[in-house]
């Protein structure tokens, strides 16, 4: 019957144990998964900013293009208006030089 009694302790001391280092176990495992959670947030949050650089940086490469279109078609313009009085000037000169050379 001591035998019997000596082998409950020695069980409920086991039992004891198992149950603290079990506590201890569930402990560090909510711990780690608070660390990774909070890792992973942080994360999310880089995730976040980057993407709105990118979508920055992208409005500023349309911004960009679009400035350049509308540069390159005023000087198309420019560039038509300063034929058209290139070829008004030649134009004249030409009037010119034939009146000059009627006159002679």
């Amino acid at each position: 019957m001591t035998r019997l009694a000596d082998d409950l302790d020695s069980n409920k001391r086991l039992n004891e144990r198992i149950q603290r280092e079990n506590g201890d176990l569930k402990r560090q495992v909510d711990q780690f998964i608070q660390k990774e959670d909070r890792t992973i947030t942080q994360y999310e949050r880089i995730m976040d900013q980057l993407k709105s650089e990118i979508k920055d940086k992208e409005r500023q490469g349309h911004t960009v293009e679009t400035r350049e279109a509308y540069a390159r078609q005023e000087l198309n313009s420019k560039l038509k208006d300063l034929q058209l009085r290139f070829d008004d000037l030649k134009e004249d000169h030409g009037k010119r030089e034939s009146e000059l050379n009627f006159s002679k």
